[in-house]
């Protein structure tokens, strides 16, 4: 009897994970600003340096939004979006996608813009 329980148990959470997976999220960061980006993290995953133009491999993502928490710098200064709150919003769910992260207008004297982030459907790239 016990040794069904175990297998049981075993069974109903390896189905769990596995739903888990499927609703998981790929995405490319993309730096489409005119700034090298350093020690980027995004929603909690390290993506180190990023330079101007260019993409990341994909990442896995268990949950997504458009719009994702970013912190980076810019020739040794740090700057950061954090998103208000995902209200309603749904995740973006089992497919691919570039997250296209842009700076603007940054000076000599610092951040003087924003940092926007976007998720873009890999077929609309």
């Amino acid at each position: 009897m016990r040794r069904s329980s175990v297998l049981a148990f075993i069974l109903i959470v390896s189905s769990l994970l596995a739903v888990r997976q499927a609703e998981a999220t790929e995405i490319r960061i993309k730096n489409a600003s005119p700034y090298d980006f350093e020690d980027l993290l995004v929603a909690g995953q390290f993506c180190g340096q990023l330079r101007s133009g260019q993409m990341t491999d994909y990442k896995t993502f268990p949950v997504a939004y458009r719009t994702n928490f970013v912190r980076l710098k810019i020739r040794g200064s740090e700057y950061i979006f954090q998103p208000m709150d995902y209200p309603g919003e749904k995740p973006l769910g089992p497919e691919r996608f570039i997250y296209v992260i842009k700076v603007l207008d940054l000076t000599r004297d610092g951040y003087k813009g924003g940092i926007s982030i976007q998720a873009v459907s890999e077929d609309n790239l």
